[in-house]
């Protein structure tokens, strides 16, 4: 009978002994009987060759994964902390594409820091009159001549003009409006208005309307809200003219009639 002697304890053991009877520790002849069988090697062979390809491809995908991320990051970096932004040239743009309000907001930051930045000052000025003649054309395309005098009122259209004298635009300022032109007058008297229609050779000529607000003695009285709509030529009103005003009693007056060469030379009066 062959003896294994136990390798740890040195207790001999049984040939056919898996186990040592007294440390309990797996004899080594029966481990390589196990694992004896030349199939079984071959099998380990294959399965060692495909753990490593396996290893090998999930090594590749890792190191991919980690250059994605790593790309990502600096982009998000990137996005976190942008290249400063010229407020200035942003503006310019925004007004090149006829988003006015925003522009001016723009450019009132530009003047937060640099008060005296004369580009952005007449930038913010026209912008503002750019976006009020939008809104002007629209109103009176549509007819709503009341609205049209109460919108310059209500958005402080004499602030804006008065701005405008301080910068030394010239005037009449003509803004281009997919509603046609709009063109701000400043009188002798300080007092302004807006005038939505046809222009000939920089001057009024054809079909056109004034509006007004915060005007004294327009036609007579004291007037808050003022239009005035029909033919003109060589820059004053000629035939057929309307007015629409609203006086400080809030009484709405319309007036009808004929003008020459912006004389009256006949009119109605109706409620």
């Amino acid at each position: 009978m062959v003896i294994m002697k136990c390798p740890n304890c040195g207790v001999e053991n049984d040939d056919n002994a898996l186990y040592c009877y007294f440390c309990g520790r797996v004899l080594p002849q029966k481990e390589w009987n196990i694992s004896a069988d030349p199939d079984s090697d071959l099998k380990k062979k294959k399965s060692n060759r495909i753990l490593k390809i396996m290893l090998g491809i999930l090594g590749g995908l890792l190191a991919v994964s980690l250059a994605f991320l790593a790309v990502m990051i600096v982009r998000d970096n990137k996005k976190t902390d942008p290249e400063p932004v010229d407020m200035l040239e942003l503006a310019n743009k925004l007004y090149e594409e006829k988003d006015y309000m925003t522009a001016a907001t723009r450019y009132e930051l530009v003047l937060q820091d640099d008060p005296d930045n004369e580009e952005a000052a007449v930038g913010s000025a026209m912008s503002k009159l750019y976006f009020i003649s939008e809104e002007l054309g629209r109103y009176v395309m549509d007819e709503e001549y009341r609205e049209a005098s109460e919108y310059m009122r209500d958005f402080l259209i004499n602030d804006q003009i008065e701005d405008a004298n301080e910068l030394g635009l010239e005037f009449p300022i003509i803004c281009e409006t997919m509603y046609g032109k709009v063109g701000f007058y400043l009188d002798s008297e300080d007092r302004c208005y807006a005038y939505v229609g046809d222009f000939e050779d920089g001057i009024r000529s054809g079909f056109g309307c004034i509006i007004a607000s915060d005007v004294s003695d327009f036609i007579h009285g004291t007037i808050e809200c003022y239009a005035a709509y029909g033919q003109w030529k060589d820059d004053m009103p000629n035939g057929q003219m309307e007015v629409i005003k609203d006086s400080t009693t809030n009484d709405h007056t319309y007036i009808k009639g004929t003008v020459k060469n912006g004389v009256w030379t006949g009119c109605c009066l109706a409620d």
